[in-house]
């Protein structure tokens, strides 16, 4: 069974960066509902497998919807989901 890539759906209030806990929201909103809670997300970054460039203000990083959604989709490249 193949996975199809993710397109990012019309989101109500459409921002140009969201924060480390609204990206399992936008992964939900995608139907991924596993694998991105507040701790993995921080994890993936700590082992690198979430290498998602960021903004940094302050303490606080900041991405792209957009950035997030393309990383996903070359995801399924490097391993497919879903084996």
């Amino acid at each position: 069974m193949s996975t199809a890539q993710v397109i990012e759906p019309i989101r109500k209030g459409d921002k140009h960066f969201i924060l480390l806990g609204e990206i399992p929201a936008l992964m939900q909103e995608l139907g991924i509902n596993r694998g991105f809670s507040r701790a993995s997300i921080n994890r993936k970054i700590l082992d690198g497998t979430f290498n998602v460039k960021c903004i940094k203000s302050g303490q606080t990083r900041l991405w792209r919807p957009t950035d997030i959604i393309s990383w996903w989709n070359s995801q399924e490249l490097v391993s497919p989901r879903g084996k």
